[in-house]
């Protein structure tokens, strides 16, 4: 059925999954009608202007579950939420890392679930260029090497889900004394509890005369929550003798932490 005055018509369509009028006028502009609701589309433009035919909002805290059942949506609304009390900056943590999650989740007709949350959980430490002591390493015989063990440990903080870390260990030479040296480095990771295991052993043989620059990078992720301590355990042999001084510096990336999750309120907005 169509009506034509001059400069508008009007068309009653069914493409099979509802019925809806179409009202067009002269330029090519339209207006759509049906159980959907109501939408105007601009020749101009290429996406519709809806209408909404049923509105609901209100206020929320972080992790709250909106219930919706009783606005009686006939389908899945489009939901909107704006910060209503939000932390934006927290002093205790690194300003670079932090970042504000506004979101919604498990979306449906009757309901969603909000999300208001600094997460300032992830966090690097640099340590600062440190002397591990005097390091004497020398041979007893031509076939037994001396090895001489040094040892340094970096604690996160509690709720750590993972750390990336880079260590350097610097050995200057003392004694204008030369040869090749061997450095073996092994990582443990200590929970709070002192429960600790084994992570992994990193080897290489330096060439030349000291000093020497070594940098060793490992990383987990996925951990159980805990408070950790990560432990560098470094062994240095020689079958020339070396007179030095270590030097060792670190930066470690953590991931997780509960202090570092601070949540706030949002409004929200649902439409149909």
């Amino acid at each position: 059925m169509a009506i034509n005055p001059e400069d508008f018509y009007f068309n009653i369509y069914d493409d099979g999954i509802e019925s809806y009028i179409k009202s067009e006028d002269e330029e090519g502009n339209y207006t759509l009608l049906s159980p959907s609701g109501l939408s105007y589309y601009d020749s101009k433009l290429d996406e519709a202007v809806k209408y909404n035919k049923k509105i609901a909002f209100g206020e929320a805290l972080d992790g709250e579950y909106v219930d919706l059942s009783s606005y009686n949506f006939s389908r899945v609304p489009s939901i909107d939420i704006t910060p209503r009390i939000a932390p934006i900056y927290s002093k205790d943590y690194q300003s670079s890392t932090q970042r504000l999650e506004v979101s919604h989740s498990e979306v449906s007709k009757n309901g969603f679930r909000v999300h208001c949350q600094l997460d300032a959980s992830e966090y690097t430490d640099v340590t600062p260029d440190s002397d591990l002591g005097y390091l004497l390493i020398g041979r007893y015989s031509s076939n037994d090497p001396l090895e001489q063990t040094q040892s340094a440990y970096s604690d996160t903080k509690t709720g750590c889900i993972g750390y990336e870390t880079t260590c350097e260990i610097i050995i200057e030479d003392e004694y204008g004394t030369s040869g090749n040296t061997k450095v073996e480095l092994e990582l443990y990771r200590y929970r709070e509890d002192g429960n600790h295991e084994f992570v992994e052993t990193f080897k290489t043989i330096t060439h030349g005369d000291p000093p020497h620059e070594l940098t060793f990078t490992a990383s987990k992720l996925n951990l159980p929550p805990d408070k950790y301590r990560i432990v560098y355990v470094f062994t240095f042999s020689s079958l020339s003798t070396i007179r030095a001084w270590l030097h060792f510096r670190e930066e470690i990336v953590y991931y997780g932490g509960e202090e570092g999750v601070l949540t706030g309120e949002v409004n929200w907005l649902a439409t149909e």
